[in-house]
């Protein structure tokens, strides 16, 4: 199979995944200790001493994880680091909306990239044959 080929007829994007992923999320008010001992500053904007106490007391902001420092919003956050086992992913691009192309309906995975590639085009070609099969139901009725 010419990847390539198959890249550029179906409008797909062929991604290696790494071997680990990093989960990132704002520290929750009940951390664990493994959160706590991953936990950052994360600089998210300048913001005003008065902006920082109205976002506090409207509930914007989470006292537990939301600090004014110097003119600064600063967020307490938890950056956590996860092995996985690697391989190949490939998104079905869309040429008239971004939305698919980052939608995980239309991610396909595989240990090499021949088999990330078929299992999108077997997706596609299955669309295609419902897509074809419903237009001449269509015309049967008509």
């Amino acid at each position: 199979m010419d990847i390539v080929a198959m890249l550029e007829k179906y409008s797909l994007t062929l991604r290696r995944l790494p071997d680990s992923e990093t989960d990132t999320y704002f520290l929750p008010a009940n951390p664990t200790q493994m959160e706590l001992d991953n936990c950052h500053l994360h600089v998210i904007r300048p913001i005003s001493k008065e902006e920082f106490d109205k976002m506090i007391q409207r509930n914007f902001l989470s006292t537990h994880n939301s600090i004014f420092k110097n003119g600064y919003l600063l967020k307490k956050v938890v950056r956590i680091k996860k092995e996985r086992k690697g391989g190949w992913m490939v998104k079905i691009c869309n040429k008239h909306s971004s939305m698919q192309q980052w939608s995980k309906k239309y991610d396909f995975y595989g240990e090499t990239a021949e088999d990330a590639v078929k299992l999108a085009i077997e997706h596609i070609e299955k669309q295609q044959r419902e897509k074809d099969l419903l237009m001449r139901t269509l015309e049967i009725t008509e």
